[in-house]
């Protein structure tokens, strides 16, 4: 495997990719899971049901045109730090990487179009969602193949002469069922918090709109938080014994991340449960909701101490040398900050709008 230089130190690039994909995530998570939860809303139908679906489905869109930049941004820092690695990865996947352009694009014309047509749709909205949820289920699912086969190179190096078509999916991956299924769920549990902490907003105008809502939208975060942590610890099961070590006492840093998820994941849970059995929830709500934005953010830099792990016999990036671009990095993260910016600004509004209602 040829080595190309590094555009800049692994300890900046690593940064960046952690900050980037987290954002990424949140807003795709929100994106897919909320989803799914209209199109059920509007399948039980009641006037509750309705008073959430409709704010909901109106703020998704500008999540949507978020979420593309920020899905991108990720990917660059990615084929920066493992070139070959990545290019191979993707070229092996290059028919459904054009699917997924394709759903994305239909994703986004569907929101667009839910908010925007949501009285004279009437009865298919809900397919609408569905559709949509189906639709980035999908990307998500080519994503985690692509990663999964770049991963998995190390161990099987022959992988990249087996594909002749682009097209062939990497089933024979023990971890691609586990990681796929954890992020699916970490969806829905996002979004269900979402729900929740939208709900205590509510309680002061409309209480019983809001309790309702609170307790509905913790309900779908305690019960896909479970799944979330089955998935996850399935997924570490299958990991390359050596791989998994790392959270298991050979590198200190990594053991102690993976305990601290451990416990905030339990505590998130709990609480979670504590507020949707209690009459003031709302301090209980914000402890799960800084405890789950911890959790993504330690999870986002664990899987990356496995990628590299599990890639170190292999393609060390430790050891490759560094070429460091200034020039284009500082006008990269020039722009990314006023990504961040533009985005933190606008949901902001979004959030002092859904407040005022």
């Amino acid at each position: 495997m040829n080595n190309f230089p590094l555009p800049a130190p692994v300890p900046i690039l690593s940064f960046f990719l952690y900050i980037a994909f987290f954002i990424h995530l949140i807003l795709v998570n929100l994106v897919l899971g909320s989803s799914l939860l209209i199109g059920i809303y509007l399948i039980k139908g009641k006037e509750k049901h309705f008073a959430i679906a409709k704010p909901m489905a109106q703020r998704l869109p500008y999540f949507m045109a978020f979420l593309i930049p920020f899905g991108v941004a990720p990917l660059l820092f990615i084929q920066a730090l493992y070139p070959s690695l990545f290019y191979n990865s993707l070229i092996n996947f290059s028919l459904p990487l054009f699917v997924v352009l394709f759903l994305v694009l239909l994703s986004y014309i569907l929101l667009y179009v839910g908010t925007k047509k949501w009285e004279e749709i009437k009865s298919y909205k809900s397919i609408l969602y569905f559709t949509v949820a189906l639709s980035l289920s999908f990307v998500m699912f080519v994503f985690n193949n692509i990663f999964c086969f770049m991963e998995e190179a190390g161990d099987n190096p022959s992988l990249y002469l087996n594909s002749k078509y682009g097209f062939d999916f990497y089933y024979s991956s023990p971890t691609l069922m586990p990681r796929f299924l954890h992020l699916f769920f970490a969806s829905i549990a996002l979004s269900g918090l979402w729900v929740a902490v939208w709900g205590v907003m509510k309680l002061q105008k409309e209480p019983e709109q809001g309790r309702w809502q609170y307790r509905s939208g913790a309900t779908y975060f305690s019960s896909s938080t479970i799944l979330v942590i089955v998935t996850g610890l399935w997924w570490l099961m299958v990991l390359p014994h050596d791989t998994m070590k790392i959270v298991m006492g050979k590198e200190i840093v990594y053991t102690i991340l993976f305990a601290f998820l451990i416990i905030s994941s339990f505590l998130a849970f709990v609480f979670a449960l504590l507020g949707m059995n209690s009459v003031k929830p709302s301090l209980f709500l914000r402890i799960t909701s800084f405890l789950t934005a911890i959790n993504i953010f330690a999870m986002i830099v664990l899987r990356d101490g496995f990628r590299k792990n599990q890639l170190k016999s292999f393609y060390d990036i430790s050891k490759i040398d560094v070429n460091f671009q200034w020039i284009p990095f500082s006008i990269f993260i020039f722009f990314i900050c006023l990504a961040v910016f533009v985005v933190f600004n606008t949901l902001k509004k979004i959030y002092n709008n859904t407040k005022r209602k």
